[in-house]
């Protein structure tokens, strides 16, 4: 009994201490991110023992895209061999490509569709393209020179909008369509990510 309440007082001297000495080491990091004039937000985030997230929300992001295909070995070898891409993954049945923060995978079509609990027939346009974009007017039409002279099919020829830029279209061995584009509204990081998109209310 006695020991126990020994230990107890010793405790109750310790956690102010330790409390205080976060506090000091929570001051010091504000003055120092101000100091260097860093953004607070963040830190205070972290210090902040309440949180707000919505736990109903999906986050804003993309892991994984998926495409059916036909003839997957054809279309490896069109992404692989044409295009230049690697995979990190593969097997008979599918195969991924890791791209800038997701995965780019490509199927059998049957198989994705039985998964997916849908009929697999289907032809024509498929509201969707692939959107692959580059930093000037002249690396599209360097890409453009390149497809072109590796017989893959132009779908549209490049074309500068009148808001600006330049892109154009080609597909794949099934038919997918993808475009190479440089446009000034989206602007890319060092890594050739697009980090935004700049307002277009004018236009």
């Amino acid at each position: 009994m006695h020991k126990g309440r020994k230990r107890l007082e010793k405790l109750l001297w310790i956690l102010p201490l330790a409390a205080m000495a976060v506090i000091l080491v929570m001051v010091w990091k504000v003055r120092t991110a101000s100091a260097a004039g860093q953004s607070l937000t963040p830190l205070l985030s972290a210090m902040s023992p309440i949180t707000t997230k919505d736990n109903t929300a999906m986050e804003q992001r993309v892991s994984v895209l998926t495409i059916g295909a036909d003839d997957l070995t054809a279309m490896r070898k069109f992404y692989e061999e044409t295009i230049g891409w690697k995979p990190v993954a593969k097997n008979k049945d599918i195969v991924f490509y890791k791209m800038n923060g997701f995965l780019f995978s490509i199927g059998k079509r049957t198989d994705l569709a039985k998964m997916i609990g849908v009929p697999a027939e289907g032809s024509g346009f498929r509201r969707v393209t692939i959107g692959y974009n580059v930093n000037s007017e002249q690396e599209v039409r360097d890409w453009y020179t390149k497809l072109k002279a590796k017989g893959v099919k132009i779908m549209q020829e490049p074309i500068a909008p009148p808001f600006g830029g330049l892109f154009f279209y080609f597909q794949d061995v099934e038919g997918n369509i993808l475009e190479i584009a440089y446009n000034a509204y989206i602007p890319m990081d060092e890594k050739n990510n697009a980090i935004d998109h700049k307002s277009i209310d004018h236009l």
